[in-house]
């Protein structure tokens, strides 16, 4: 009676508090002082609480069964890539720590998966906490913008308010990310999240009050790559219905598309000018130096990471990182080590458009894509909360229905 009771109390409990700090206080601490290279993550301290919590609870033990596949070669993923990580930080890298985290975050979400196999342990319940946080959390954050900050830092638990530097090239602004382009992304994973739950939403007006939150957010970050990239998961919905309600389609439906063309038209001229579109923002160029980098240094540079900067022919300025998450991580931890983590991505993604397909699902998967190949999105300390919502959208057994043409 105690182990059936002890999960679905704690591990709630535990998940709240994990989504809480990440959220609104996602501290970590390191060494080194630097984002990138975090010691202890708090939100993978709650993590491993779930994690035990689900353990504790197991109930029947794991079989590795035909319907079990997905979870046995993520599994696979994990081992391959720990035995590389370990082998080329005990002999080059010597940086466990960003390991010890990432393996925290893959077994976290390996957890969801396997203890959902035997009843969903994240409650609907769950689902509306998650919602009212993100909401809550970005509201916060816009106003954080408007009253001149450009965004939190929460370093070695230091709560620091950074003022906006009016001599910068552009505004820009991160909220609780640490950059950018990390806000950015994960605006997008929020706005997926409230796509498959919109009927969690009490009606129209707070769904689309909360998706014009997040908007707002996309366009004071700055980030011209998730907001593009963010209309890829309306086009998949759009796609869904047409398909499902077998609308042939008119010339006055078209007519409806040309606001939306018109407001996007905007964007692309004020990008233009501050881009170079044909280079892609000037990544082209970048990617073709930061993969000869890579291929002059195969094991990784480790720590040398952020304080090494390159310069790239064309640019008149360095760059310090590949602008690319999977580049960069090859950069970083070698060769073999970003091979592993890539195996891992298409193994989420082949097992998750298995589990739901359909056009919102390639929608969603495209729009999380286009700015991991654009820049580095997902930090080691975004990681446990991006797996999380990932789970939530793709995976989590009550979420089947919300697949299906509203």
């Amino acid at each position: 009676m105690l182990k059936e009771e002890f999960c679905p109390k704690y591990s709630e409990i535990f998940l709240k508090h994990l989504i809480f700090f990440a959220l609104f206080l996602p501290i970590y601490y390191s060494e080194v002082d630097s984002v990138y290279y975090p010691n202890f993550i708090l939100v993978n301290f709650f993590g491993i609480l779930v994690l035990v919590s689900l353990w504790i609870n197991r109930g029947q033990k794991f079989r590795i069964i035909r319907k079990n596949i997905f979870e046995l070669v993520f599994f696979i993923g994990i081992i391959l890539y720990n035995m590389s990580s370990f082998y080329m930080n005990y002999r080059y890298l010597w940086w466990y720590e960003d390991q010890i985290n990432i393996t925290i975050s893959l077994l976290f979400f390996l957890g969801l998966l396997l203890s959902s196999q035997r009843g969903e342990k994240v409650s609907d319940r769950i689902i509306d906490f998650l919602i009212y946080t993100i909401v809550v959390s970005n509201i916060g954050g816009v106003i954080c913008y408007f009253t001149g900050h450009y965004g939190i830092s929460v370093e070695n638990a230091q709560i620091r308010f950074i003022p906006i530097d009016p001599t910068y090239y552009e505004s820009r602004f991160n909220w609780i990310y640490g950059h950018k382009n990390n806000y950015g992304f994960m605006l997008i994973v929020f706005i997926a999240l409230f796509v498959i739950y919109r009927k969690r939403f009490r009606n129209k007006w707070t769904y689309w009050g909360s998706i014009g939150v997040m908007y707002v957010g996309l366009v004071i970050s700055h980030s011209y790559t998730s907001l593009f990239s963010s209309f890829l998961i309306f086009g998949g919905q759009i796609i869904d219905y047409l398909v499902g309600k077998k609308i042939k389609l008119k010339k006055k439906y078209f007519l409806i598309t040309i606001p939306v063309f018109g407001l996007a038209g905007v964007f692309v001229v004020k990008m233009m000018r501050e881009r170079n579109v044909l280079s892609l923002g000037s990544r082209i160029p970048i990617w073709k130096e930061s993969i000869k980098l890579i291929l002059q240094s195969p094991r990784g540079i480790g720590t040398a990471y952020d304080t090494f900067a390159f310069s790239v022919p064309g640019l008149n300025f360095d760059v310090y990182n590949c602008h690319n998450m999977f580049l960069t991580f090859m950069w970083r931890f070698s060769i073999l080590v970003g091979l592993c983590y890539i195996f891992i991505y298409i193994v989420l993604i082949v097992g998750s458009l298995r589990r739901n397909f359909s056009f919102l699902s390639f929608g969603i998967w495209g729009a999380f894509i286009v700015p991991m190949f654009m820049d580095s999105t997902v930090l080691t300390t975004q990681l446990t909360i991006f797996l999380f919502i990932l789970y939530c959208i793709f995976f989590r057994k009550k979420v089947e229905s919300n697949y299906e043409i509203a």
